[in-house]
C-alpha cells in the first residue's frame, strides 16, 4: 500500500509538472518549450526519475464534433469493411444527436430493441470515449483498435496532423502507408524539426493545424526499485489556469504498455 501512494505521488508530480511548464512555457521561444508533439522527456523528481510525453489533444478524432466522412475513413483506416463503416458512422451520429430521427444505415431506440438490446440511443454528446462500446454494431476488437485515436475533449470537426497518431492519419492523409510511416519514423527520431514537418502532399479537408488549449499527459515512473507506475491525464490549459479533464493511475507492467484506461470525469 504504501509503495502504491509513493508511486501515485510521483506520477501525480510529474503532471503537475508538465502543467507548470505548459502554463509557464507560453512566454518563452519556441525553441525553448516543453515538447508537445508526444515525445518522451526525462525528469528527476526526489531522486526518481520519470518520463514524461504531452501531446495535442486535436489530434484525435472527436466523437462529438466529427462528420461522417472522417468517422466513416477512421472506422475504414481501424478495419471495418466500407458498409461496416456507413453503418457504424451513422449509429454514432445518432447517438449523440438530440432527436429520434434516424440517419441512413444508423440507429435508434428500435434498432436496439430489434437487436435485442435493453437501452436505446443516447440522443445526447458522448460523455466519455468508453461510451462508444454501447453503440449498435461496435465489436470488442475494433474499439481496442479506435480507443488511441478518438477523444471527447478537442472540440474539433477536423484533426491537427502534428499530434495524431498513426491510425488518424492513415484516415485523412491519402498518402500510402510507407510514406506516413517514413514520417513517423522521421518524428521520433527528432529529424521533423518538432513535428513541424508534415509529408509532402499531406494537405486534406480533414485535417488543420493550429494551437491546442487540451493536451494529454502521459507519466511513467521507471527510476525505482518498486513496481513501476504510470498515468495519463488530458488536462485543459488556457489564460493562465488549468482544468484537469480526466485521468488514471495504474501499475506499468515491465516490458509492457500501461493497463487501463483513463478516467472520464
Amino acid at each position: 500500500l504504501v509503495d502504491q501512494v509513493r508511486g501515485r505521488a510521483l506520477a501525480e508530480a510529474g503532471v503537475y509538472y508538465a502543467i507548470s511548464r505548459l502554463l509557464n512555457d507560453s512566454a518563452l521561444p519556441e525553441s525553448e518549450r516543453f515538447p508537445v508533439d508526444g515525445s518522451l522527456q526525462s525528469w528527476s523528481f526526489n531522486g526518481v526519475d520519470l518520463r514524461i510525453s504531452v501531446s495535442g489533444e486535436s489530434g484525435r478524432v472527436d466523437l462529438n464534433a466529427a462528420q461522417p466522412d472522417l468517422l466513416k475513413r477512421l472506422l475504414e483506416a481501424a478495419g471495418a469493411e466500407p458498409e461496416q463503416a456507413d453503418a457504424l458512422a451513422g449509429a454514432i451520429l445518432d447517438w449523440r444527436d438530440t432527436n429520434s430521427d434516424a440517419q441512413v444505415n444508423g440507429a435508434e431506440d428500435p434498432d436496439y430493441r430489434a437487436a435485442g438490446v435493453l437501452y436505446g440511443a443516447k440522443d445526447q454528446p458522448f460523455s466519455s470515449v468508453e461510451e462508444l462500446r454501447q453503440v449498435l454494431g461496435m465489436t470488442p476488437g475494433l474499439y481496442r483498435t479506435l480507443v488511441p485515436a478518438l477523444t471527447v475533449y478537442s472540440r474539433r470537426s477536423t484533426v491537427n496532423p502534428i499530434f495524431a497518431p498513426r491510425l488518424v492519419l492513415l484516415a485523412v492523409l491519402e498518402l500510402p502507408e510507407a510514406q506516413i510511416d517514413e514520417y513517423l519514423d522521421a518524428k521520433a527520431q527528432g529529424e521533423a524539426d518538432s513535428g513541424e514537418l508534415l509529408p509532402p502532399g499531406a494537405s486534406s479537408q480533414l485535417v488543420q493545424q493550429g494551437g491546442d488549449a487540451v493536451h494529454r499527459i502521459n507519466v511513467e515512473v521507471t527510476g525505482r526499485e518498486e513496481q513501476p507506475f504510470a498515468m495519463e491525464a488530458v488536462v485543459r490549459v488556457s489564460r493562465g489556469n488549468f482544468q484537469i479533464l480526466a485521468w488514471e493511475l495504474s501499475l506499468q507492467v515491465s516490458g509492457r504498455a500501461p493497463q487501463g484506461t483513463v478516467t472520464e470525469s
